[in-house]
């Protein structure tokens, strides 16, 4: 994407989250508003606390400026302190609830926290309380339980996050090589020709032209139908995507991924072809048929990027919390 457009997905963003976060503190006010009505005395100060953490949460949702909001994008330091400070808030509601709404809690509490912390000695040391409790929990046990789930999210989907911005930083340094093995081949055709001559015929079949030789539109033409042959594999694999239970789009960048490497699979294909270095494929006999690979080698980076689709998949499956998501806007 170019700078400006990234900026518009970064604000279009921000406005999501922002709006994503005023929705779930105005619920969390509520709740409190409704615990300090029922609540003995002595609550002010849960209170308290739990009102000056929704404050910052809202206060770090709000970004201004392009360049802010599209640096926070990158980093998800602003809306990640947004949700740590409401999930902390959410953690400390819970000393305030009677028996009937910790039974109520509990389950949703315990199952975020079996799903996120699947490998965290916490978690253990939790399920050996519970099972010498009989699976009863005090307020404050409630609470921490809330916290050590949410932690645990958190941490996953900071995972997630980091793996978007591999993707997305792959995807960029393959446009900027292409971009510069293409200005530099257009130059000097010959040099990595992208010609055939299919025996017993003398004639030279190039991209753009048969008979006249290599020129410079040769290279464009078959990176072009690359890139097109990977915009098509990228519009199929849509139909894999799920409702994601992530803030971040993986889905997106992946998309983005398949398109510059599809160009990079064609014009790689081309030339493994042309120097006879693949076996069972004979030169290729005609300006046609070298368009037509073009777009098929385009589509096949498919092959390559499936394994990095399947890393995205174990890690957005890895975050899945059954407790129910509190829907972090995809981002």
């Amino acid at each position: 994407m170019t700078r400006t457009a990234t900026e518009t997905v970064a604000r279009v963003e921000t406005a999501a989250s922002l709006q994503d976060v005023a929705v779930q503190v105005i619920g969390l006010r509520g709740e409190l508003a409704d615990l300090r009505a029922h609540s003995k005395l002595g609550c002010e100060h849960v209170a308290d606390t739990v009102g000056e953490l929704l404050d910052r949460a809202v206060c770090a949702a709000r970004r201004r400026g392009p360049f802010r909001a599209l640096a926070n994008w990158w980093s998800g330091s602003n809306v990640e302190a947004a949700f740590r400070a409401m999930h902390r808030a959410e953690a400390e509601i819970a000393r305030l609830y009677d028996e009937d709404r910790i039974r109520a809690a509990a389950p949703e509490a315990l199952d975020r926290l079996r799903v996120c912390a699947t490998d965290d000695r916490h978690r253990i040391e939790w399920e050996r309380h519970l099972a010498a409790q009989n699976g009863r929990l005090t307020a404050a046990e409630l609470s921490k339980v809330i916290q050590l789930g949410h932690e645990a999210k958190d941490q996953r989907y900071a995972k997630v996050r980091r793996f978007r911005n591999i993707v997305l930083s792959a995807a960029a340094l393959i446009t900027v090589f292409l971009a510069l093995f293409a200005v530099i081949v257009s130059r000097a055709p010959d040099a990595v020709p992208l010609c055939f001559t299919a025996p017993p015929d003398t004639v030279l079949d190039c991209p753009t032209s048969s008979g006249r030789g290599a020129s410079g539109g040769d290279v464009w033409i078959v990176m072009l139908l690359g890139m097109l042959g990977g915009s098509l594999a990228a519009a199929v694999s849509v139909r894999n995507i799920r409702g994601a239970p992530t803030p971040y789009n993986l889905a997106t960048a992946l998309a983005l991924l398949k398109v510059p490497a599809g160009a990079l699979t064609a014009v790689g294909a081309l030339l493994l072809i042309s120097g006879e270095v693949v076996p069972g494929l004979a030169p290729l006999a005609s300006q046609e048929q070298i368009l037509c690979y073009a777009l098929v080698f385009g589509y096949a980076q498919q092959a390559l990027t499936t394994l990095i689709d399947k890393k995205a998949g174990d890690l957005v499956t890895g975050v899945r919390d059954k407790g129910g998501d509190e829907g972090k806007p995809t981002r």
